[in-house]
C-alpha cells in the first residue's frame, strides 16, 4: 500500500514502513500517508523537496497534518508521536518538515461519526480563535523536541512564516543533501522561548 506513493523512493518508504510499524497507517493515497496512535493522534505525510534540488525530493517528508481530538489533549499523545516520528526518521536517513500551523476539526455539519474519518476527509477543519497562541506552543514544543527552524515558503503565507517552519534533521542524512539543506537552517538549535512568541 505504501509503495503507491508517488514521487518517492527508498528511504521515504522505508520510513514510511518503519512509522507504520509504531502507529496504526489506517490510509495511503497517491500523495502521502495517514496514520493514528489508537485514536489518540492522527498524522498525515506527505513527500516533499526542501531545497528545490530534483535528486532531494529522496530525503524529506513533510508532517502535513497532526491533530489530538479534544478529549485527549494535555496528556502528551502530541509529543509521543512525534519522538516515534522522530525515532523512524533517524532509523531511515529522512528529514521531517513540521509547520507551526494549529487547526481544530469538528464533527459538526458533517456525516461523521469517526475521528478517522474526520481527519481523513478535513470537512469540519477551521482555524481556533486563539490562533496565535496555539501557534507560539506548536513552535516551543518543537524547539523542545530539537527540530531546527528553516526557511521555507509553504501554507498560507498570512498565517504561516518562516519562523513556523520547522525540520527534523536525521544525524545519518546524505552529506551533499545536508549541504544545501544547511542554507535554509536559521536557528542550529530551533528557536528559543522568546523568539517563538
Amino acid at each position: 500500500m505504501i509503495a503507491t506513493i508517488q514521487p518517492t523512493n527508498h528511504k521515504v518508504l522505508a520510513f514510511l514502513e518503519l512509522l507504520a510499524s509504531h502507529l496504526k497507517l489506517y490510509e495511503t493515497t497517491d500523495k502521502g500517508a495517514y496514520f493514528h496512535d489508537q485514536g489518540q493522534c492522527f498524522l498525515e505525510f506527505v513527500p516533499l523537496n526542501l531545497t528545490g534540488h530534483a535528486e532531494d525530493h529522496f530525503h524529506s517528508v513533510h508532517l502535513q497534518s497532526m491533530w489530538v481530538p479534544p478529549r485527549y489533549r494535555g496528556n502528551g499523545y502530541a509529543r509521543r508521536a512525534l519522538r516515534t516520528v522522530m525515532q523512524c526518521a533517524d532509523e531511515a536517513g529522512v528529514v521531517v518538515l513540521a509547520i507551526a500551523n494549529p487547526f481544530e476539526l469538528s464533527k459538526r455539519g458533517t456525516t461523521f461519526y469517526d475521528d478517522r474519518e474526520v481527519f481523513l476527509t478535513a470537512e469540519g477543519l477551521y482555524y481556533p480563535v486563539d490562533f496565535r497562541q496555539k501557534q507560539a506552543k506548536q513552535r516551543e514544543r518543537f524547539a523542545e523536541l530539537r527540530m531546527k527552524n528553516v526557511d521555507v515558503r509553504i501554507g498560507d503565507r498570512q498565517r504561516v512564516h518562516r519562523r513556523d517552519c520547522f525540520v527534523y534533521i536525521p544525524l545519518e542524512i546524505d552529506v551533499s543533501f545536508r549541504r544545501r539543506l544547511g542554507s535554509r537552517v536559521i536557528a542550529a538549535r530551533g528557536l528559543d522561548k522568546k523568539k517563538c512568541e
